[in-house]
């Protein structure tokens, strides 16, 4: 899958996340009576537009390199980092609102829109830190806060000014997950692109600071159907300002660069890794 394409597919999902938003939201607003205060019904409105984006946002990467288990702990993560910034964005807008009121009077259109764009702002920070948590990757975590706030601040802007909240809400999840991809394109120091076999064609980005290979599920590139690769990991790309290096887990363990056996080498660009069975790419981002 191309950059592009990946950001494409991203940008798809947000969407999905957009209109899984707009249904429980929808539930919850069926419910309002049910609910002791407007404040209460706004914190759950908050947590449900939360869950919806943050558990979709999260299974991204899982579901670009089809690895079952990233999908399910990134639904989780996702869902849980979503929660609480629907819950933040909620109390920071009311709390705004109330301020603007009481100084202004009646708040203009404009500004209330602007002020629950700087709070959706927040909420898609939220929303994107779930597969940053998931890999401990401070890298992850860097990109993704910038991808959540730029995308939460046009997106929720979009959202306020528009008449019809499905609309809004889909517009709002592609730009999270739009601008997310962005950033972690921007961020990558480039990418391994799987050579031949049953992941032919797939491509890792290099955009934390510690990669595993194996064909375990619980690694970054989870190799499976190639043989002569250790399950839990075979070896490990290290990524610093200085450049990429990549080295086997243990001595025990083999890994060619260029046909080359190394214990560690800094890769370049066009680099051909073997390991076992399975040959990548070192490429540009």
């Amino acid at each position: 899958m191309t950059e592009s394409g990946k950001i494409g597919l991203y940008t798809i999902i947000g969407a999905i996340g957009g209109l899984a938003a707009f249904a429980l939201v929808g539930l919850v607003t069926y419910l309002k009576a049910g609910f002791g205060s407007y404040l209460v019904f706004n914190i759950v409105m908050g947590a449900s537009f939360g869950l919806a984006i943050g558990a979709v946002l999260g299974s991204v990467e899982g579901i670009v390199h089809g690895n079952r288990n990233k999908i399910m702990t990134g639904l989780l993560y996702g869902a849980l980092t979503g929660i609480a910034g629907g819950i933040v964005g909620v109390f920071l807008g009311q709390s705004l609102l109330l301020r603007f009121a009481r100084n202004l009077g009646e708040v203009p259109m404009v500004v209330s829109a602007l002020i629950h764009a700087l709070c959706w702002m927040i909420m898609g920070m939220f929303l994107s830190l779930g597969e940053g948590i998931r890999s401990r990757s401070g890298y992850k975590l860097a990109y993704g806060i910038l991808g959540g706030l730029t995308g939460g601040l046009l997106g929720g802007f979009l959202l306020e000014i528009l008449t019809s909240r499905l609309a809004g809400l889909i517009i709002l999840g592609c730009a999270i997950t739009f601008f997310y991809a962005l950033m972690e394109k921007n961020f990558s120091r480039g990418v391994l692109r799987v050579l031949n076999g049953t992941m032919k064609g797939r491509k890792l980005a290099l955009n934390q600071r510690k990669l595993t290979l194996g064909c375990g599920i619980g690694n970054d590139l989870a190799l499976i159907g190639y043989d002569g690769v250790q399950e839990k990991c075979h070896a490990v790309i290290t990524v610093k300002s200085e450049g990429v290096t990549i080295e086997p887990f243990s001595h025990r363990y083999k890994v060619f660069v260029n046909d080359e056996k190394i214990q560690k080498a800094k890769l370049k660009y066009e680099d051909v890794i073997r390991i076992g069975e399975a040959r990548f790419l070192y490429e540009v981002k």
